[in-house]
């Protein structure tokens, strides 16, 4: 990759996603195939088996600064179901090393979102359970709600980052993971996400 590759993967993020926020319908149909066919060159460049090292480090980089720091907070489900789908992607692909500079944001935001995914109906049931042995008491509910969100995308991700990444992150970026860590399962609102 030239010079201002990591620029111009920037801007291909940020007009996808403005384009899937759009009002027109037809422009909205449009940006989603561009936005797989982004998250697909996203990918590739991503992968340190693809090409040189140091550009995948790049992708990665500019990648996830912007899928973590903009692209999960969007209004519009569309660009923010894509930037989650990305970022499980790049997870997946990418080398250890090229996750490291923005992994305590990476995980902050992941760990963040596997409590969001919980489902309000299992919620709602869970609170509302008997204990008349009919199947739905409390406890029934709490081991489907954590086998469910055990085997979610985001969760298999969170556990690839803590089995595979940070034990071979350098000491100041995992010095600099635990307050990220301590301060989103603080805030985690969900039992699956703690």
């Amino acid at each position: 990759a030239g010079p201002g590759a990591g620029a111009r993967l920037w801007m291909l993020w940020v007009t996808t996603c403005r384009l899937l926020d759009d009002v027109r319908t037809d422009v909205r149909e449009k940006a989603g195939g561009l936005g797989r066919s982004l998250r697909s060159l996203t990918l590739r460049l991503c992968d340190g088996k693809e090409g040189p090292k140091g550009d995948a480090r790049a992708a990665c980089k500019t990648a996830l600064s912007f899928l973590v720091g903009k692209g999960m907070e969007l209004s519009c489900a569309e660009a923010a179901g894509l930037s989650m789908s990305t970022i499980l992607g790049v997870v997946d692909v990418a080398d250890p090393e090229s996750l490291e500079e923005g992994l305590p944001e990476l995980v902050g935001k992941l760990i963040s979102s596997v409590s969001g995914m919980e489902p309000a109906a299992l919620n709602y049931l869970q609170v509302r359970s008997d204990n008349d042995g009919d199947g739905l008491s409390y406890d029934n509910l709490e081991r489907i709600r954590l086998q469910m969100s055990s085997r979610s995308p985001v969760s298999v991700a969170l556990d690839k980052i803590m089995s595979a990444v940070v034990p071979l992150t350098s000491a100041p970026t995992r010095a600099r993971l635990i307050p990220f860590l301590d301060a989103s399962l603080r805030r985690a609102a969900g039992t699956a996400s703690r």
